[in-house]
């Protein structure tokens, strides 16, 4: 087995555990089921913007050298559903927030096929809950739907519409056949998106 074939055999266990919600691995709250990080100060306005209906999208990401997570990209209020994949980027994980009514927020974690650092899969795909917990607890951000992504080609209208239990109201219409899960909010954990190449 080569190096890379052990590291995605790695990251697949990673997965797998953090999807069953026994991580061992506790970052900085010690009670946490997945590694938790810290938010930068840009971060965190941004998602009390989002909070206060300032921003419409607030995306993510981690500094994987500081395991801290930052401010990526925001767009305005108003923005809509059939803009979101064009904030997304398509090489890397990211975790975004989009605020689909007033009040209400959908979480998409999306994980490109062609993300091929393997520590930052890991980092992204064992601080997905976390990420979660920590807005709704330091800065009242509630999130009230949750969605996986492949990428952002994934993240279309249909797809989003889909996640967020509404039809027709975000503008345009989704064309691709969504691949991603979505939950409400009954705390059952993220439904995976299929593997590429599987159907």
């Amino acid at each position: 087995m080569t190096r890379e074939e052990q590291d995605l055999a790695v990251l697949r266990e990673q997965e797998a555990t953090v999807s069953r919600g026994t991580t061992t691995r506790h970052g900085h709250n010690s009670g946490a089921s997945s590694v938790a990080l810290p938010l930068d100060s840009t971060a965190r306005e941004a998602l009390e913007q989002l909070a206060s209906g300032q921003n419409s999208v607030v995306v993510l990401s981690i500094d994987i050298p500081r395991e801290t997570l930052v401010l990526n990209k925001t767009a305005p209020s108003g923005t809509s559903a059939s803009e979101l994949s064009s904030l997304i980027t398509s090489d890397a994980p990211r975790y975004t927030f989009f605020s689909y009514e007033a009040g209400k927020t959908l979480f998409i974690y999306t994980c490109p096929s062609t993300s091929y650092k393997i520590k930052e899969r890991m980092l992204y795909a064992a601080s997905k809950n976390s990420v979660v917990n920590i807005t709704a607890k330091e800065v009242g951000l509630k999130v009230d739907k949750k969605m996986e992504a492949g990428g952002p080609e994934d993240v279309d209208v249909k797809a989003v519409e889909e996640a967020c239990g509404i039809s027709g109201n975000q503008g345009g219409s989704g064309t691709a056949t969504p691949t991603t899960g979505a939950m409400g909010s009954n705390g059952r954990g993220f439904a995976r998106p299929k593997r590429p190449g599987r159907g």
